[in-house]
């Protein structure tokens, strides 16, 4: 009781500040989605208000979403990321109405960010629900290891917060230590993520290193980013050592490696990377041994196979639109996840946006139904979003 009341204090102080901001978006969407066998139309309305204030070197923020929703069936509790997730208590709450419902509609709020930042210098403390991401790969990020994004997740625009603590050491203008936690259900070490992380500007490259405890697992990984003439080269890894008896190696690891360039003043952007994981299985064969075993089911590995290759383009053909479209090609099976998008500008503060992601197969019969890649999911969306 008397730690609550610390902290209300500090809130409150916060509060108080003449500095203040609040922020937020509204974000209606219509998605069509499906496969071979069933069809979902969805409708939703995320309202998102996010707070910020500060009095010198305190600082508070905070951030709130609220979905209506309507479909055959609207959101529901299998939308929701919970699996992996480090937080205290439930990702998200207030699903109406309850399982007695026809579940047409539901009604979800979900606070995703509240934290507080002290910044005396040269170090900075930050507590409480917060973003925490390291990687430079576009497509899979080996030492993303808090809170990752499966390849193919619709809504990147906000990452979902953790609950953590954070202490930040600034060694100058792009070196910094960073040393933390991230607590899980019952703040258990076994349900908790703990991690020291350097970054360094060394050479004229970007050096990331990272050695970490993530639920009893050991974590080693780094990063290299860096320009070469024109275009931007990067390589990040990580090796994860189980905590799992029964697993059959002593360690599994991934690798992302790319570049990208731009082409016509900016306005042509592409990449490419290569991803390789190896608790993967190289023929669809394997891949039921991958989803029964340890990498994938609790050590944060969301892929199927071995060897990856993962293209992408944006184009700007003036400053109200832009089009683009990646993907993800897993090389054993001959399948890949396509996904296309499109941006328009109707104003300072809003965005058209339309988009569309299939899984498809370069080979047919049993060799296409058994891909990764092909009975992923089919999607259709619209949106609007307005941001003040």
């Amino acid at each position: 009781m008397k730690i609550s009341m610390f902290f209300l204090l500090l809130i409150l102080c916060a509060a108080l500040s003449p500095s203040l901001a609040v922020t937020g978006s509204f974000k209606p969407e219509i998605s069509l989605t499906g496969n071979r066998d069933s069809t979902r139309f969805l409708l939703t309305a995320p309202l998102r208000l996010m707070y910020r204030t500060g009095s010198g070197v305190l600082s508070l923020k905070a951030a709130w979403t609220l979905t209506p929703s309507a479909g055959d069936p609207a959101l529901n509790d299998s939308d929701l990321p919970r699996r992996g997730v480090f937080r205290i208590r439930t990702l998200a709450s207030g699903i109406l109405p309850d399982d007695t419902g026809d579940g047409s509609y539901s009604l979800v709020h979900e606070l995703n960010r509240f934290s507080l930042e002290w910044r005396p210098r040269p170090f900075s403390v930050k507590a409480g629900r917060q973003a925490v991401f390291w990687g430079v790969a576009r497509s899979v990020s080996p030492t993303d290891i808090v809170a990752p994004l499966p390849y193919g997740t619709i809504d990147t625009e906000y990452r979902s917060g953790v609950d953590a603590v954070r202490v930040r050491f600034q060694l100058g203008m792009l070196s910094q230590l960073e040393t933390g936690c991230a607590l899980g259900r019952d703040c258990s070490a076994d349900s908790s993520a703990f991690w020291a992380r350097g970054r360094f500007y060394i050479l004229r490259t970007d050096v990331n290193l990272l050695a970490a405890l993530r639920r009893g697992d050991t974590v080693a990984g780094f990063s290299l980013n860096r320009t070469l003439g024109g275009a931007t080269a990067w390589v990040e890894t990580a090796v994860v050592y189980p905590d799992d008896p029964d697993f059959s190696a002593s360690s599994y690891w991934s690798m992302t490696a790319g570049f990208d360039r731009a082409f016509l003043d900016a306005a042509l952007y592409a990449y490419l990377e290569y991803h390789h994981s190896s608790p993967g299985s190289k023929d669809p064969e394997g891949y039921a041994a991958v989803m029964s075993g340890y990498p994938y089911k609790s050590g944060g590995v969301s892929l199927l196979g071995k060897n990856y290759l993962s293209p992408g383009i944006s184009w700007t053909p003036s400053p109200l639109w832009t089009v683009g479209s990646s993907a993800l090609l897993n090389l054993g099976d001959g399948s890949g996840a396509l996904s296309l998008s499109a941006e328009y500008s109707l104003g300072d503060n809003l965005l058209l946006l339309l988009g569309g992601s299939a899984g498809i197969s370069f080979k047919g019969g049993a060799d296409a139904d058994n891909s990764e890649f092909f009975s992923w999911t089919d999607r259709v969306s619209f949106s609007l979003g307005y941001y003040f």
